[in-house]
């Protein structure tokens, strides 16, 4: 289809080209027929023809003007659509060139505010800001804060570089040029710097790569830290100080605590030699009557009062020999912790302070009475030690306080879930100022005769043992100090170990042994063999561990009694052989380092129980009855489930 729909015939312009050829000749030849004369031609069909001819002519030249017109037409109406269609495309075109116009003018004004921004946040900012330019490293803006920090003008840096301003290290320079290449990767990195004074200052400097005008600028911003890094520096040195100070303070704390204790000591050490020789008094006094008088010893009854006083002053010397030991051996960590009894660590603390509150105050023309009122209180959990050093600390300051004759009452009860044990006195009191500050460490009222450690020692014991501690003093009207201690319900009773400290009866040792002691002391050797004669057993002694030795490979026995330090063979290499060969024969300790052992929680390898000398017939009976327990058939013979080996 052509333009406006019509038909285009592919033969047309050949056939009006014959048509039009035709008719041309044959008016030619009607043309040249008049001319000669031709009959035929000027005739009426000559006349025909030639009208026809021309008829033809002027009818394709009418069509052939048609389509020419026609051709015309639809060029001009391709050029209206031509032109139609450019005119739209400028009109779309000039609305896009507009948009991007108002979207160039928008870019425009919007960098150029942010440029505006830039600046404002720029100059105030408070980090000391700087503009190089990446080719050649100069500097094109600074703000004032890098002005400030640098101690230099505008003028003396724009346009030249920090090398020639020598503001950096060479060295860390070039480690910052390197970086600052490499957008991103320098961010708060530590910077030494120099002032334009020379002053060496510590900064943090940060750096990106900027477009300004096309061109890479780097923006490098700083931020001093010299004050900071100073004050990081004294306070490393603070601290370095300080763990000083606290180690030589430590040091000290221990020494006066130390001193504390050995002052507290030897305050009752001549009490302790009192109460000792006092104890030994009817021991020699008694056993010097019966060796020069003789006679006596036919009197039963007298016999039997003198060897009873002898026996109960024998375990009173022991007894102060004990607290002594108690007294002065240092508290660790690991120290035993079970049931406290609080009336027994009360007689405990009381006995101790004997000498003080009694002989050395009548000594000086005093009387003191010691008042004890104490309830059904259960025990407490933590370290009967502990807390009996706390009592005779308070007792002590108790004494103390007393100028003239007084009362010091030690009071416990139950309070709710709690324990109060009171000591109070009929002392001179503390003033309020004095009652606030008793527990400050090193705080003391006594001059040269105290350290201040007292009470701080009370305090702290009664924490480790989480309780408190309350105070109610008035001048001259005496103090009371309240321990309020948790009361421990659940605290277990005393284990089989305890056994050997309470005695026991006959009936509890009521199975006949054959036994073995080992003691290089005639006279304990001959004691220790005549109490387990006296409950039957079938005893034999060695004096030495190699003697006991060669008599275990000849007799079985049902228990082992040896001494720790002995010549030749001690105590604990005899143990470790009585195991390897009799792995279940028990092995009894009886030495006189039972208690220190005891305390240290030390037991030798192949010993099954420590018993401290001297030790006494009930003792000694409930230590047999927790090593060897009765057997369901009690009159099993001695030696009985041993190999036989020669039974003597």
């Amino acid at each position: 289809m052509g333009c406006r729909g019509r038909p285009v015939i592919p033969w047309a312009p050949a056939a009006v080209r014959a048509i039009c050829a035709m008719t041309v000749v044959v008016a030619l030849a009607v043309l040249a027929g008049w001319a000669l004369g031709v009959p035929l031609l000027v005739s009426e069909v000559g006349l025909a023809l030639f009208a026809t001819s021309t008829m033809v002519i002027f009818t394709v030249m009418i069509w052939l003007s048609a389509r020419r017109l026609n051709d015309v037409d639809d060029a001009r109406g391709a050029a209206a659509g031509a032109t139609r269609s450019a005119l739209h495309d400028r009109e779309a075109s000039h609305r896009h060139l507009e948009q991007e116009m108002a979207e160039r003018a928008r870019a425009e004004a919007e960098a150029h505010a942010s440029e505006e921004r830039f600046q404002v946040a720029f100059r105030a900012s408070p980090a000391g800001m700087a503009l190089l330019r990446l080719s050649d490293q100069t500097f094109v803006s600074v703000n004032e804060s890098w002005l400030a920090t640098m101690g230099l003008t505008a003028a003396e840096v724009i346009g030249r570089t920090a090398d020639e301003l020598r503001l950096i290290d060479p060295v860390e320079r070039e480690a910052m040029r390197e970086q600052a290449r490499h957008p991103g990767t320098l961010v708060n990195a530590d910077l030494r710097f120099r002032t334009s004074s020379g002053a060496l200052r510590h900064g943090l400097i940060s750096t990106q790569i900027v477009q300004v005008g096309g061109e890479p600028h780097i923006l490098a911003t700083v931020i001093d830290i010299t004050d900071r890094v100073f004050a990081e520096q004294e306070l490393r040195d603070a601290n370095l100080r300080l763990e000083s100070t606290l180690s030589e303070l430590r040091a000290t704390q221990q020494q006066l605590i130390e001193q504390e204790r050995i002052g507290a000591l030897g305050q009752l050490a001549s009490g302790i030699a009192h109460d000792f020789n006092n104890a030994l008094g009817p021991i020699l006094g008694y056993s010097d009557l019966l060796l020069e008088e003789p006679a006596l010893l036919e009197d039963r009854a007298v016999t039997l009062e003198y060897v009873r006083a002898i026996n109960t002053a024998a375990q009173g010397a022991a007894g102060v020999v004990a607290r002594l030991r108690d007294f002065y051996r240092r508290r660790q960590n690991g120290d035993s912790v079970g049931p406290v009894h609080v009336p027994d660590v009360i007689a405990q603390a009381i006995s101790l302070t004997r000498p003080r509150w009694k002989d050395q105050a009548q000594a000086r023309g005093l009387t003191i009475d010691i008042l004890v009122e104490v309830h059904d209180v259960p025990p407490l959990n933590g370290s009967p030690a502990d807390l009996r050093d706390a009592l005779v600390n308070l007792i002590l300051n108790a004494v103390d306080a007393l100028e003239r004759d007084g009362e010091i009452a030690l009071r416990a009860r139950v309070d709710d879930a709690h324990v109060l044990v009171e000591v109070a006195d009929t002392g001179v009191g503390m003033s309020d100022d004095v009652r606030r500050q008793c527990l400050e460490p090193f705080f003391t009222t006594k001059g040269d005769r105290g350290t201040g450690l007292g009470l701080g020692l009370v305090q702290g014991t009664i924490q480790r043992l989480g309780g408190s501690i309350e105070i109610e003093s008035a001048v001259d009207l005496g103090t009371t100090i309240r321990l309020r201690l948790p009361s421990g319900q659940d605290v277990p009773a005393a284990s089989a170990t305890d056994a050997p400290r309470q005695g026991a009866s006959r009936t509890e040792a009521a199975r006949i042994l054959r036994v073995l002691v080992v003691d290089d002391e005639p006279m304990v050797r001959d004691a220790v063999r005549r109490f387990l004669e006296i409950d039957q057993h079938c005893v034999d002694v060695a004096s030495t561990g190699v003697e006991a030795a060669s008599m275990l490979g000849t007799t079985a026995y049902d228990l082992i009694m040896t001494d720790r330090a002995m010549p030749e063979m001690g105590g604990d290499e005899l143990a470790q052989l009585v195991k390897r060969q009799h792995p279940t024969t028990p092995v009894l300790m009886l030495t006189g380092f039972g208690d220190l052992m005891s305390a240290a929680g030390e037991q030798p390898e192949g010993v099954d129980l420590v018993l401290s000398k001297p030790t006494t017939l009930g003792r000694l009976r409930a230590a047999i009855a927790a090593l060897v327990p009765e057997p369901a058939d009690a009159s099993s013979p001695p030696g009985e489930g041993f190999p036989e080996r020669g039974l003597r």
